[in-house]
């Protein structure tokens, strides 16, 4: 291999592609747990307007610590 000026840090790619992979999987979790949050929402309504009752919808609780 001919020195052409282009060399690759095998380590920092793979720690670039974790970190990346980190990032990803972070994101996916937190989405997931907000659909299963707005689904419970939503069969939480549905039964208590079948009872004839309000619902007041709540947030998430990593939203309230945020704030």
């Amino acid at each position: 291999m001919i020195g052409n000026g282009k060399s690759v840090n095998p380590f920092l790619t793979m720690m670039y592609f974790r970190i990346s992979f980190h990032v990803w999987r972070k994101y996916a979790k937190k989405q997931l747990k907000l659909k299963q949050h707005q689904e419970a929402l939503e069969r939480k309504a549905k039964k208590l307007e079948a009872m004839g009752r309000t619902f007041v919808p709540y947030p998430l609780e990593e939203e309230k610590t945020k704030v």
